[in-house]
């Protein structure tokens, strides 16, 4: 029930923030769509949202010309940081074809399902990577993988509710108004970047060892 109620706590913050200005929001999201649609601005775009929404997270009064701003400083790590997830998700769907194309042998169905789980593992890690990227005072990708990873696997309970509540109203905002075309990618970011101040501000609480430029004990 604890984890629970810190999720909720979440959604509700995210859902505030964005009622605070409807407006901006679904300019931030049609930039962000179009970006990914075009493909090549798309890793730069993803940064610039995830610096947008770390702000409005932190209580900044921010607006879709600081989208811009952010968009225009993104292009350099976002590319180191879409180049390295094109050649994760290459190798694994790579590995994934050619096993699922060879002949049966034992362990072919386990093998596809190590490969499938662990791009969705991986796909995961980077939701709350980037936001790491805006909490350290480097931004260094290794260190944000690195935090995101202790992030996960010092919170089962709360990551497992989080991340299915997410993907839950993320499907009934599909029928509902189309609400996830143009609140949802605003609205994931915001959680996960709400998540990670909410982890790390726990973890302070709780005398954790927190160092923001080596590795965050999140627990």
């Amino acid at each position: 029930m604890k984890n629970l109620r810190a999720v909720l706590s979440l959604f509700g913050r995210a859902i505030a923030l964005i009622w605070q200005d409807l407006w901006t929001t679904m300019v931030v999201d049609a930039l962000w769509l179009l970006s990914n649609i075009l493909i090549i601005p798309g890793p730069p775009a993803t940064h610039a949202l995830t610096a947008y929404c770390n702000g409005i997270a932190a209580g900044e009064p921010l607006d879709h010309l600081d989208y811009w701003r952010y968009f225009k400083k993104s292009w350099g790590v976002g590319w180191k940081w879409g180049a390295f997830n094109l050649l994760v998700l290459a190798f694994l769907t790579g590995d994934f074809y050619i096993t699922s194309q060879a002949q049966d042998f034992p362990g072919r169905k386990l093998l596809l399902g190590i490969y499938l789980a662990l791009g969705i593992i991986w796909l995961v890690l980077q939701l709350f990577a980037l936001p790491f990227l805006y909490e350290q005072k480097t931004m260094h990708l290794r260190q944000a993988w690195r935090n995101s990873q202790v992030m996960l696997a010092g919170n089962p309970g709360f990551m497992l509710i989080l991340l299915l509540g997410l993907a839950l109203i993320l499907l009934v905002g599909i029928p509902l108004f189309a609400l996830t075309i143009f609140f949802g990618p605003v609205f994931t970011s915001l959680v996960a970047n709400l998540a990670v101040k909410d982890r790390i501000s726990r973890s302070k609480m709780n005398k954790g060892k927190i160092q923001i430029e080596e590795l965050i004990d999140v627990t």
